[in-house]
């Protein structure tokens, strides 16, 4: 079916496919600037503007499904004006986190980016020594007393 659908537009389903996900792909990178996305922009930067209408409407609302399917979101139109946003469908189902840690994983984690930004901070490269002494200050590390 697709494959005629894309002979009747006089492209292969194979080109039919890439301007499709060309399409999604340019919808969610526009997205990111946080500004209507319109028509003219889709169709100017997807190269679908020397096509006709019903192709563009076509790769349009199918770039639309693709949204919807995969990432959960929804490409809706602003009163008729070929103006688009993308809409986030996917609601929280809780207020809790994904992740849940416990108070000694937190506590891991917490002196391990300490750790890591004190590397960061020293050119990617710490000493013993110097290691050491930093975790002495934190009250972490005691040296041995025998």
């Amino acid at each position: 079916m697709s494959q005629e659908l894309a002979r009747s537009f006089g492209i292969s389903k194979n080109d039919l496919d890439k301007i499709i996900s060309d399409v999604t792909f340019f919808l969610i990178a526009a997205d990111q600037k946080k500004s209507v996305i319109k028509r003219a922009d889709i169709t100017k930067a997807c190269e679908l503007g020397k096509r006709e209408k019903r192709l563009q409407d076509h790769v349009i609302s199918q770039a639309a499904r693709h949204l919807d399917s995969t990432f959960g979101i929804e490409l809706r139109e602003l009163s008729k004006t070929s103006h688009y946003i993308l809409v986030n469908k996917i609601e929280e189902t809780s207020t809790s986190q994904f992740l849940s840690w416990s108070d000694k994983e937190s506590a891991q984690m917490g002196l391990t980016f300490i750790i890591l930004g004190l590397i960061l901070m020293s050119n990617d490269k710490v000493s013993d020594e110097v290691l050491f002494k930093f975790l002495k200050s934190l009250g972490v590390y005691e040296e041995d007393k025998n």
